[in-house]
């Protein structure tokens, strides 16, 4: 294998083995020219600069084609100028749509909690005023069972004393009754 000139083992760079003479110089520089075509990647440069533009007869006779291809050229760089504006219109249209529709669902995300919150709040306080009132009943419930009680127990002490009283009385005339009567027959 042979080595560049400057020591690496790459692939080879220097002219191949045919010896130039006056008539086989040209055969020479068209053979390194082609040597790699197969392999060498292909370069795109020349391909897309020049990609539409034939071959063109830059002579008097061959003026209007000229203008002509030109004026196509320029029509056609135009329309796809405005083509690309358009795509670029549409692509920002559809994305402003799209944001659009987020703050949207956003906001109507936002509505419907706050609806939400507003319905626990109001069920809690629903709740609460529920909770509040039968307390109130429950204590007032109480405060009068507890005064119905006491009045019970007082009509019941009451009624007691009061018949108490009347036996102690129809006994005590039960009893005057009798002396009287004793002494009415015991007599004079």
């Amino acid at each position: 294998m042979s080595r560049n000139q400057d020591g690496s083992g790459g692939p080879t760079t220097r002219l191949p083995d045919i010896y130039a003479s006056p008539g086989n110089v040209g055969v020479q520089i068209d053979s390194y020219r082609t040597k790699d075509l197969f392999t060498r990647p292909r370069s795109n440069k020349f391909t897309k600069a020049f990609q539409g533009h034939m071959y063109e007869d830059h002579t008097l006779k061959n003026a209007k084609r000229m203008l002509a291809r030109e004026l196509q050229r320029c029509v056609k760089r135009e329309d796809d100028q405005r083509v690309k504006k358009l795509a670029e219109y549409q692509m920002q249209r559809l994305e402003a749509k799209v944001q659009l529709d987020e703050r949207r669902k956003h906001r109507e995300y936002l509505r419907r909690q706050r609806a939400w919150e507003r319905q626990q709040a109001m069920k809690a306080a629903s709740q609460l005023a529920l909770e509040h009132s039968s307390a109130v009943q429950i204590q007032a419930r109480h405060r009068g069972w507890r005064v119905r009680r006491a009045l019970a127990r007082q009509t019941e002490a009451a009624t007691a004393i009061q018949s108490n009283l009347r036996r102690y009385r129809a006994q005590h005339q039960y009893t005057l009754q009798k002396l009287a009567h004793r002494d009415l027959q015991v007599g004079p």
